[in-house]
């Protein structure tokens, strides 16, 4: 199970929060389709691409 708590400081970062919640696994994005695994490293400002789009985030997170 995973869990988080928000920070305030944080509020009007995107993806902040999904990033805290999935930063313990994060080693399982490699393993993720491309299109999902650049989605969410793009969500996590770990990639020069645009801003991906909040779906593909989701369906990465889900997956």
């Amino acid at each position: 199970m995973l869990t988080t708590t928000g920070v305030e400081a944080e509020r009007n970062l995107p993806y902040a929060g999904l990033q805290r919640l999935v930063y313990p696994v994060r080693a399982g994005v490699d393993a993720l389709p491309a299109p999902q695994r650049d989605a969410l490293r793009g969500a996590f400002g770990l990639t020069d691409q645009a801003e991906p789009g909040t779906y593909l985030v989701g369906l990465a997170t889900l997956t």
